[in-house]
């Protein structure tokens, strides 16, 4: 028996919208960190972000390297880009344990795009001892945290897309 889960059946799965999340809900079907576009990742702003990411035992893994896209053939560009990789520790205060994010950035012919994601299964036991609610708002709250560190440090202060800008500032506005 096929059971459709979508609360639109308009709308594919990975476009319906967040209500729950804070952060997302006001993206209505956007569901995704807006890409930093115009913010390209480079020998000197990589150098930041691994500082950023390895210091206070945050990280215990950044990887930089290179990878295969096929956003760029719409340009006519290189396929080949510049992409890095990195576990990152979050903490919730009065709670032991950590939950490790993975992050992906990768360099693309408009900017960069960026995944975090939790690691299984630490994430899950975070799910039974505190419910999945709370669980994911801490989850989405501290990722909120990492995507604008990397915009920080990857447009050097400066938002140069509206759309980042926007998200950001609802994002800051939302933890006070």
């Amino acid at each position: 028996m096929n059971i459709d889960y979508r609360k639109n059946k308009k709308a594919a799965m990975n476009r319906q919208g967040l209500a729950e999340s804070p952060f997302f809900a006001i993206r209505k079907n956007k569901v995704m960190w807006p890409t930093l576009r115009k913010a390209y990742m480079n020998d000197e702003n990589v150098a930041k972000l691994k500082k950023h990411v390895m210091s206070k035992g945050r990280s215990i893994i950044f990887l930089d390297g290179r990878y295969e896209t096929k956003l760029n053939r719409y340009v006519r560009k290189d396929s080949n880009e510049r992409a890095v990789f990195f576990e990152f520790m979050l903490r919730k205060k009065g709670v032991k344990g950590a939950i490790q994010t993975l992050v992906w950035i990768g360099n693309f012919h408009n900017g960069a795009i960026a995944h975090l994601s939790p690691q299984a299964p630490q994430f899950q036991c975070w799910v039974d001892c505190l419910g999945y609610k709370e669980a994911m708002l801490f989850f989405e709250e501290a990722c909120f945290r990492i995507y604008k560190d990397i915009a920080d440090i990857l447009y050097g202060g400066e938002y140069l897309d509206k759309e980042v800008k926007e998200f950001i500032e609802n994002g800051v506005k939302y933890l006070g």
